[in-house]
């Protein structure tokens, strides 16, 4: 198991690398989402629904430091890389410079939500994590921006990512196994038993109240955040 932690961490860790070198956005969300495919597919087979969320938390985690830790070399090339990464580094360029506001609005949130769950469910996972990877690459070129702005490495890293992106990405991890698992039964029969409805339940019900939790932070902390973020940056 250890082992394939770790094949499942350096191939995705590769993946980052490989598309910066190449440098053709298009292509990165499949080149950094292939090492997770058959993690995922195998534990769906196994029925262990409780290491899919494991699989995917790891590679998301990967695949967010390892573009942000990027910056700090080859900011450009990883911004020319990734789709919409230039687009979200300019959005927090202008919401720190008083031109704009939070990247990231409501209707992101409700429809990225949406769409991510959709697609982990006809597809065991695998087109949630295609969408994932843009989402992921691209929060962290935003990321990135506040740490090139940052006049305290520690205080931004605390506001690193905003907290309703916070909850949502936990939502993400919290619907993507039910999603995987229930599209495995009902829709590609990967599997031949439905998943168990109380975890299915469970799992919904928890993902609805990060959700919710989402957009309440989303309209109330907005403009505090944003003060916040401002008050730790120099531009």
């Amino acid at each position: 198991m250890k082992k394939e932690n770790g094949s499942l961490v350096g191939l995705s860790l590769a993946g980052v690398v490989l598309s910066i070198v190449i440098s053709f956005p298009p292509l990165s969300p499949l080149l950094t989402t292939l090492p997770v495919v058959k993690p995922l597919l195998g534990r769906v087979r196994a029925k262990k629904y409780d290491a899919v969320t494991a699989v995917f938390v790891r590679w998301a985690l990967t695949l967010y430091l390892t573009v942000l830790v990027s910056a700090a070399f080859v900011r450009d090339r990883m911004l020319a890389s990734f789709p919409f990464a230039a687009d979200a580094a300019g959005a927090v360029e202008q919401a720190l410079a008083g031109s704009g506001g939070p990247p990231v609005g409501l209707v992101y949130i409700a429809v990225g939500m949406l769409v991510f769950a959709v697609l982990a469910a006809v597809s065991v996972g695998i087109a949630g994590c295609v969408l994932a990877s843009v989402a992921l690459s691209a929060a962290a070129a935003s990321t990135a921006v506040l740490f090139t702005h940052g006049n305290n490495v520690l205080l931004i890293a605390l506001v690193a990512l905003p907290p309703w992106q916070w909850a949502l990405l936990v939502a993400a991890a919290f619907s993507f196994a039910p999603a995987a698992a229930w599209g495995g039964w009902r829709l590609l029969r990967l599997v031949d038993e439905e998943p168990d409805r109380t975890w299915l339940t469970r799992r919904a019900l928890i993902v609805a109240g990060l959700f919710v939790l989402a957009l309440l932070l989303r309209l109330t902390l907005a403009s505090p955040y944003l003060s916040l973020v401002r008050h730790w940056t120099v531009i």
